[in-house]
C-alpha cells in the first residue's frame, strides 16, 4: 500500500513478522530478512520507480541504475493497494555477475570469475524489481536420489530393472521409475506426507523438488520410459512424441495427488509438461491440487503456429484437464549462447506472450532461466553458479519481470522510455541497434544451427549495420559521461559477441557445410518380388549412400552405409550401421508407434511432393519397433499424426559388429500417382547411436544441423529408369511437385534443393529466376532485363563419388545478347570448369582456362548456329575426378551430344578438390535488349564410373 496524508507519507506491505535489525550492507542479513514477506519494500521500490522514476536495469548501481536527481521530491496524492500480477516470479540462479555485467569468452570458461558475482547486490536486484518474495513454487525433476535409497533394494522401480545394469547408466539420464510398480507410487505418497508434515528427509534428497505449499513428481532428465509391460500399456500411440507418455506420468502425478490430498488438503503436487508429456493428455480430469509448470521457448515464437499450438496446450490443460494452477518454466537461456549463438532479443514477443497467458484461466506467473555458468577462483571451479552475462539477457529478462509484476505494461513505452534515459543522446541509434536485432530474428525465423545464425541471420552485411548504430551512438555521447559508458557496455556485451562468433563460425567446420544430400535411386526391376524384396539382389544395382557427418559437422565415429531402390509398388531401404559396441545397443522400445528415438534406431524422412508442407517421418530401432507418422510441421497443435499407418514392411538383423535394416516402403501409401523415373523427393536418412556414451549421437546423410525434422535440409533423391542402374545422381526437368502453383510461376530458389549463391546473398540476382509453364513444360526462365549488370547464378550442390561424371543442362535464349553458361566449382570454392556460348554469337562455344579461352565454333562442333534465338541446345561438362580434367559437349536441340576439345584440360584451378560439387548455371548480362530471356530445362547429373 502506498498512500499519502497531509502531513505523512504511508509505505506498508504484507510483511514477516520478524523485527531484528537488518544490516543492509551484508548479504546475510538481507537474505535472512527476504525470506519472509517483503511488501513494504515492495511499496518503497515502487514509490521510487512509479513516482520518483528510478530504474534498476542492471544490477550494477554504477552503470545500472537510473536515478534522476530533484532538489526537492515531490509526491503527489496517491492511493495505491496492489501486489504483484503474477504470484509466481522465480529465477534461476540467484547469483549475478555484477562487477562485469557481461562475458564473451564462451570457448574459455574458467575466465568467468567468481570475484566478479556480489552476492548482495545480486539480491537487492531482484527484490527492487520485485522478482522476490513471490510464492514459494517449484517443479523440477523430483526422482534424483531414489537410485540411492532404493536400487539396491527395489530394482523392480526402477526401467533398469537391475541394480548392477543401473549402476552402468546414467542414473538421471538414461533410467526412469517404473510408475506402475507396486509399492512405488505408495512410497512416493508418503514422502510427500512426510515432507508437509514437516518430518525430516527420510534419506538425503528426498525432498530435492519440494518447497512451501508444493510438493513435485516428475520423472528423470530423459524419455527412456519404463519398457515393462504394465507400463507400456500406458502409452498413447495416437499422439506424437512430445505427448505419447502424457496419460502414463500425468496419469501417476494425479494418483500421487489425489491420495495426498486426503490427509493434506492444502497441498499440491506439481509437475512440468516438458519432453514425451508436454502435450495435455486427452480426457484427463486432473485433481484440484494438480499444478503444472508449461516448459516454453521463447526463440520459437517467430513461427506463430508454434506460438498458438503452447497457447492451445496451455488452454487445453486450464479448460479440458481442469488445471487450476499452471505456470510456465522460460528457457531465457535459449538459443545457447555458449554455443557462439545468433542472440534472440526478444522484448515484444514476452510482452505479447505475458497478455495471452494472462487470459488463460490459472496462469500463476512461473521461472525464469537465464544464461549461467560455473564461476572460478583462478583456474579452479568453485562449484557455484551464476548468470553470466546480465547485458545478452536483458531484453528478454528485465521485461518478463516487469510484465509479471504488471501485465500491462506498455512496451513501447516502457523501451523508448529505457533508450533516453540509459543511452540519453545515444537513445535513437541504440534503439535502432536494439530493434533490428529482434526483427532480424523475428523476420528471418530465427534459427537452431550456427549455419542458420551466421550464414543467414548474422551476415556481414547485418554486422556492418549494428555496428554502424554503436558507432553513431558513441559519437552522439560524450567521452568519459555515463551515457558513453553504457554505449560500450552494450558494445562490449552485444556487438563483440556477434563480431567474436562471427569470425568463430567463418573458421569452424559447420560452415563448410555440405548444402544437401543427392542419390539416385535404383529401379529394382523384376528383382523384388513380394517373398523376397529383402534380398539382396533388390539393391544389385543401387549406390552406396553414406553418413559422414555429425550433426555438429564433424566425422562420425561409425560409419553408416545405406542403399534405395524401387520398384512398382515399394521404395526400398537398406542400411548398415557399424558397431563396435552391439553389446551396449540401447533398444527399449518394443511397441510400434510409441518412439525409439532414445535407441539405436534410423529414423527415415521421405516428402515426396518437395514442398516441406507435409512428410513422413519413420523411427525404426535394432528390435524392428516402428514409429510412423505424417508431419504437418506448421500445424497449430500436434504436428504429427501418429494414426497415419504406413504399412512398411521391416527386417533387422544385428550382427557382430554391425546392426542392419531392411525396409520396404509401399508408394500408395505415400503418394497417389507412383514416381516416374526422373523424378525427384525430398529423403534423409539419419542415424541415432547410444552405443558409445560421450560420442556425438546423432548424424544425417544430409546435413541438419538444427535437428533432423527439418525439411529444409531434407536431400533430393532421383528416382532412376532400369537402364540408369542408379547412376543419375540428379535430374531436374523442374516437373516436380515442388515447383507446381496455382499462378503457374514459382520460385527457384528454395525449390527442391536450389538455394541462392552465398556469394550474392541477400541481394537478389539469381532470384530473377522463375519457374514457368509454356506449353504444358515447366522450365526455368531469367528476365535478365530485370537482373543488374553481373552474373544471374543460381547454385545447387550435388554429392558424387570419386570418379568420372557429366553434368548437363539444356538452354533456349530468346536473344543473343546474354551468355549462358554451366560452371562447377569445389566445395573449397575453386573453380572446375567453366563453359558458355559466347554472348552476340550463335556458333561459339568457350571453355574458360586462365589466361587462355578455348574457342570452338562451327569448324570445331559441326552445329552451326546451334544457339540462335528460340533454339534448344545443351551444354555438358564431364569431370574425371581422379585425373582432374574436363571435358566439354555441345549439343543442338536433344541431339547427340559432340566433344568440343579431343584432349581433357586440366581443372580450372589446380587447387579445386572433392567431390561435393557446386553447380553454377546462369548467364552474363550484356545490355537491355528486348526479349532478353534465357530459359533452362532438362538439367542431369550422372556419374558414368566409380573409382573402386
Amino acid at each position: 500500500m502506498i498512500k499519502t496524508f497531509p502531513d505523512a507519507l504511508l509505505l506498508m506491505g504484507h510483511d514477516g513478522q520478524d523485527f531484528s535489525t537488518v544490516r543492509y550492507d551484508d548479504y546475510g542479513s538481507i537474505y535472512a530478512a527476504a525470506t519472509k514477506p517483503i511488501g513494504t519494500c515492495y511499496a518503497a521500490h515502487t514509490l521510487l520507480e512509479n513516482t520518483l522514476g528510478v530504474r534498476w536495469y542492471y544490477p550494477s548501481e554504477e552503470v545500472g541504475q537510473v536515478a534522476p536527481t530533484s532538489a526537492h521530491v515531490v509526491v503527489k496524492n496517491l492511493n495505491i493497494r496492489r501486489r504483484p500480477d503474477a504470484p509466481v516470479r522465480s529465477i534461476y540462479p540467484l547469483f549475478i555477475n555484477t562487477e562485469r555485467l557481461y562475458f564473451t569468452e564462451w570457448d574459455q570458461p574458467q575466465k568467468f570469475q567468481s570475484s566478479w558475482v556480489n552476492a548482495r547486490t545480486s539480491l537487492l536486484y531482484w527484490i527492487r524489481n520485485r522478482f522476490w518474495g513471490g510464492m514459494r513454487h517449484n517443479a523440477n525433476h523430483s526422482f534424483s536420489y531414489y537410485d540411492r535409497a532404493f536400487g539396491q533394494s527395489h530394482p523392480e522401480w526402477f526401467s533398469s530393472k537391475s541394480y548392477v545394469r543401473m549402476k552402468q547408466l546414467n542414473y538421471q539420464t538414461e533410467v526412469q521409475p517404473c510408475l506402475t510398480a507396486p509399492g512405488f507410487a505408495d512410497q512416493v505418497v508418503q514422502i510427500a506426507r512426510d515432507y508437509f508434515d514437516g518430518k525430516p528427509e527420510p534419506f538425503p534428497g528426498a525432498y530435492r523438488s519440494a518447497t512451501g505449499h508444493f510438493f513435485s513428481v516428475m520423472p528423470n532428465d530423459n524419455t527412456n520410459m519404463c519398457g515393462c509391460p504394465e507400463c507400456r500399456a500406458q502409452y498413447r500411440k495416437d499422439v506424437g512424441p512430445d505427448g505419447n507418455a502424457g496419460h502414463y506420468v500425468w496419469g501417476f502425478v494425479n494418483r500421487v495427488a489425489r491420495e495426498v490430498k486426503k490427509t493434506h488438503p492444502r497441498a499440491m503436487i506439481s509437475n512440468c509438461a516438458y519432453f514425451n508429456y508436454t502435450s495435455p493428455p486427452h480426457g484427463m480430469i486432473f485433481e484440484s491440487n494438480v499444478a503444472v509448470e508449461f516448459c516454453k521457448f521463447y526463440t520459437e515464437y517467430s513461427n506463430r503456429n508454434y506460438q498458438e499450438r503452447d497457447y492451445r496446450r496451455i488452454a487445453e490443460y486450464a479448460h479440458q484437464n481442469n488445471v487450476e494452477f499452471f505456470t510456465t518454466w522460460e528457457y531465457l537461456l535459449k538459443p545457447h549462447i555458449t554455443e557462439w549463438a545468433f542472440p534472440c532479443l526478444a522484448p515484444h514477443v514476452h510482452a505479447d506472450d505475458v497478455r495471452r497467458l494472462h487470459d488463460i484461466d490459472g496462469f500463476r506467473g512461473g521461472k525464469l532461466q537465464f544464461l549461467y555458468m560455473g564461476t572460478y577462483a583462478g583456474d579452479k571451479a568453485t562449484g557455484g553458479v551464476a548468470q553470466v552475462s546480465p547485458v545478452l539477457d536483458f531484453m528478454n529478462l528485465y521485461w518478463r519481470m516487469k510484465l509479471y509484476d504488471d501485465a500491462t505494461l506498455d512496451i513501447e513505452q516502457a523501451l523508448d522510455e529505457y533508450y533516453r534515459a540509459f543511452f540519453g543522446p545515444g537513445s535513437e541509434d541504440m534503439k535502432a541497434f536494439y530493434t533490428a536485432i529482434e526483427d532480424r530474428w523475428m523476420t528471418l525465423g530465427g534459427g537452431h544451427d550456427s549455419r542458420t545464425w551466421w550464414g543467414k541471420l548474422g551476415t556481414p552485411e547485418f554486422l556492418k549495420e549494428v555496428g554502424g548504430h554503436i558507432d553513431e551512438a558513441r559519437q552522439a555521447t560524450a567521452a568519459g559521461t555515463i551515457y558513453r559508458k553504457r554505449v560500450e557496455l552494450i558494445d562490449a556485451g552485444i556487438l563483440q559477441h556477434l563480431l567474436k562468433a562471427r569470425v568463430r563460425y567463418e573458421k569452424s567446420a559447420i560452415s563448410e557445410l555440405v548444402p544437401l544430400g543427392t542419390a539416385g535411386v535404383a529401379h529394382a526391376g523384376t528383382a523384388a518380388s513380394r517373398d523376397d524384396w529383402a534380398d539382396d539382389a533388390t539393391w544389385a544395382d543401387a549406390p552406396v549412400n553414406e553418413i559422414q557427418k555429425t550433426l555438429n559437422n564433424e566425422p562420425v565415429s561409425q560409419k553408416t552405409v545405406f542403399k534405395l531402390a524401387w520398384g512398382e509398388e515399394h521404395l526400398y531401404v537398406y542400411a548398415r550401421c557399424l558397431e563396435p559396441n552391439v553389446s551396449q545397443m540401447k533398444a527399449d522400445t518394443l511397441d510400434n508407434d510409441v518412439g525409439g528415438f532414445s535407441d539405436d534406431s534410423i529414423e527415415l524422412f521421405v516428402d515426396p511432393s518437395g514442398k516441406g508442407e507435409t512428410y513422413y517421418q519413420f523411427c525404426i530401432n535394432s528390435r524392428g519397433a516402428v514409429y510412423d507418422a505424417l508431419e504437418n510441421p506448421t500445424a497449430i497443435g500436434a504436428t504429427a499424426t501418429v494414426s497415419w499407418d504406413s504399412d512398411i514392411k521391416v527386417q533387422t538383423t544385428i550382427g557382430k559388429d554391425a546392426w542392419e535394416l531392411r525396409a520396404a516402403l509401399p508408394l500408395a501409401s505415400l503418394v497417389k500417382q507412383p514416381p516416374r523415373p526422373g523424378s525427384t523427393w525430398r529423403f534423409n536418412l539419419c542415424r541415432n547411436r547410444f552405443a558409445e556414451p560421450g560420442k556425438p549421437p546423432y548424424s544425417a546423410w544430409s546435413p541438419t544441423p538444427a535437428g533432423f525434422r527439418d525439411p529444409r535440409r531434407f536431400g533430393i533423391i532421383t528416382f532412376n529408369a532400369t537402364e540408369d542402374h542408379g547412376r543419375t545422381v540428379w535430374n531436374c526437368d523442374f516437373e516436380s511437385t515442388a515447383f507446381e502453383s496455382q499462378s503457374g510461376e514459382s520460385p527457384l530458389i528454395g525449390r527442391d534443393g536450389w538455394y541462392e549463391n552465398t556469394a550474392y546473398a541477400n541481394r537478389g540476382w539469381d532470384r530473377s529466376w522463375k519457374v514457368v509453364d509454356r506449353g504444358g513444360n515447366r522450365l526455368a526462365a531469367c528476365d535478365i532485363n530485370s537482373t543488374c549488370p553481373s552474373d544471374v547464378v543460381p547454385m545447387y550442390a550435388v554429392q558424387v563419388s570419386p570418379g568420372v561424371v557429366s553434368v548437363e543442362v539444356d538452354f533456349r535464349r530468346l536473344a543473343t545478347h546474354n551468355q549462358p553458361a554451366l560452371a562447377v566449382t569445389a566445395a573449397n570454392g575453386k573453380r572446375i570448369g567453366y563453359l558458355y556460348g559466347w554472348a552476340g554469337r550463335s556458333d561459339l562455344v568457350a571453355i574458360e582456362q586462365p589466361g587462355d579461352r578455348q574457342n570452338y565454333g562451327h569448324a570445331q562442333h559441326g552445329l552451326r548456329e546451334f544457339s540462335k534465338p528460340d533454339q534448344w541446345f545443351g551444354l555438358k561438362l564431364v569431370i574425371d575426378t581422379a585425373q582432374r580434367n574436363i571435358t566439354g559437349f555441345v549439343r543442338s536441340g536433344r541431339g547427340e551430344w559432340v566433344a568440343l576439345n579431343n584432349e581433357p584440360l586440366p581443372y580450372y584451378n589446380p587447387e579445386a578438390d572433392g567431390t561435393p560439387l557446386f553447380l553454377s548455371f546462369g548467364t552474363y548480362k550484356q545490355k537491355t535488349i528486348d526479349n532478353n530471356v534465357l530459359e533452362m530445362d532438362n538439367i542431369r547429373v550422372i556419374q558414368l564410373s566409380r573409382d573402386e
